[in-house]
């Protein structure tokens, strides 16, 4: 029986947005406060550029979250590399959440779907989101650029700009992760509108592709919603059918296209550098 990192799955908790939101916004106030009080010099050089200033340094770092984000999916949370425990939760979420077809190795034609996606179940939760402290952590990182970035362009809004970035970027991850795995019956009020059906039919299955075959649309949250790295690196699949449950489909269509170089000369240095594969027991479908 696969026992979480970080949880027992009997004491598992389900994501809650207005907790989570809460939480994570009370962090960013204690850090714009420290900030101001304990760099203040700093903090003014922020605004030399003014509030358009803010603006475009935090579009530019956005973009760069992007790939940021692209890359750490692909390399720590797929490949068992760096943080061996982010990727065992990945993996285990992966599992609970799964969308496969009945004998993925018979080639004949096409096989039934059996589709995890929807997260219905309280086990299903488990691994579903980050832990609470990954906010500070990917600040922390990110400091590695950001600070020396500040020092070569002390004139720009590099730090608060840079800073507001990946908070959008991890909250709006956060957020726009757990609305995909909205039971289908929530999905299916909005696949329904008849000026905006389509626009939602790709949104839901965006990430729906990803769990099929999770070497493919791997920016999440990208630039705004926009998975801009899949689409330069050639990682991005458009299903030409949502994967319900019981539907008939071909192993070519859950296919990942061969990624534009370097990507697959990088998937091969992480192949080797990565721990064994860790097995997780499926649960039943739920969907």
């Amino acid at each position: 029986m696969h026992t979480s990192v970080w949880t027992e799955p009997s004491r598992v908790s389900r994501f809650s947005f207005m907790g989570y939101n809460c939480f994570v916004f009370s962090i960013l106030v204690a850090f714009l406060v420290s900030f101001r009080l304990l760099l203040p010099a700093i903090w003014e050089g922020q605004f030399h550029k003014g509030w358009l200033g803010i603006a475009l340094v935090f579009a530019g770092l956005s973009l760069h979250n992007c790939f940021a984000e692209w890359g750490f999916h692909r390399y720590v949370l797929h490949m068992k590399i760096i943080i061996k425990r982010f990727s065992i939760q990945h993996g285990l979420h992966h599992d609970l959440t799964a969308i496969v077809r009945i004998d993925p190795e018979h080639t004949g034609g096409a096989r039934p779907i059996v589709n995890y996606f929807p997260i219905m179940e309280g086990r299903q939760h488990e691994a579903a989101a980050f832990p609470v402290w990954s906010l500070p952590v990917f600040w922390l990182v990110f400091s590695l650029e950001l600070i020396p970035l500040q020092l070569l362009l002390p004139s720009y809004p590099i730090l608060l700009g840079g800073y507001l970035a990946v908070f959008v970027s991890y909250v709006g991850y956060e957020d726009w992760h757990a609305i995909e795995h909205f039971p289908l019956d929530w999905w299916k009020k909005h696949l329904s509108h008849p000026r905006f059906g389509k626009l939602w039919e790709w949104a839901y299955a965006f990430h729906q592709g990803h769990h099929a075959n999770h070497k493919t649309n791997e920016a999440i949250f990208g630039w705004f919603l926009i998975p801009l790295a899949d689409l330069v690196f050639r990682t991005y699949i458009r299903l030409q059918e949502l994967p319900l449950n019981g539907r008939l489909a071909t192993a070519q269509e859950f296919g990942a296209p061969k990624p534009r170089w370097p990507i697959p000369w990088l998937d091969r240095v992480a192949e080797r550098l990565a721990s064994p594969e860790v097995k997780i027991p499926r649960s039943k479908p739920t969907a």
